[in-house]
């Protein structure tokens, strides 16, 4: 069974997912754009009423080249269509934009941390980790691996149990 680090569990396009969909070859520069547009009102998980022509009247294009762009969006997974709302289709976040956990309030060593533990921790918790062997695998300090995983801590997206000897033991907050 695979679990998340569940600090907040949107998936909202910051500058980061910006960034990453503007390396993706699947994105061409116009759906960009229509990315860029819906930064702002996508922002917070709800299915949200997105008209084309108001995007592209914002962009200084065509209607259909949005919609295309919109739809294209849709079949690469950064963008999900949804319900119509009257004649306006509603649009939320896709698979492909990263969930806020691992974008927002965490420094760029404790997302690292985060995804790292996802991959580690399963349904057998608490379970040692040690913070060198994290260190090792993430290629970076021990220092950097305690600070992001204290991060989690307080945020409470992972608990620490006791200690085995000079190793703590963590656990999700959601498993037993």
């Amino acid at each position: 069974m695979t679990h998340t680090i569940p600090v907040a569990p949107e998936r909202v396009l910051t500058r980061e997912a910006l960034a990453q969909a503007a390396g993706d070859p699947a994105v061409r520069p116009a759906q960009l754009q229509v990315l860029v547009v819906l930064a702002t009102r996508l922002d917070s998980g709800e299915w949200v009423p997105v008209p084309a022509a108001s995007v592209a009247a914002q962009l200084g294009v065509e209607r259909a080249s949005v919609a295309r762009a919109l739809q294209r969006l849709c079949h690469s997974g950064w963008l999900v269509a949804g319900p119509k709302r009257g004649r306006v289709i509603t649009y939320r976040c896709g698979p492909r934009v990263p969930p806020a956990s691992r974008t927002l309030g965490l420094t760029p060593t404790a997302q690292r941390v985060a995804r790292k533990l996802e991959q580690v921790l399963d349904a057998e918790l608490p379970r040692p980790l040690s913070h060198a062997e994290l260190a090792r695998d993430l290629g970076v300090s021990r220092g950097s691996v305690q600070a992001g995983i204290e991060q989690l801590v307080t945020t409470g997206a992972l608990l620490r149990g006791p200690r085995e000897g000079r190793t703590y033991t963590y656990r999700l907050p959601h498993c037993p």
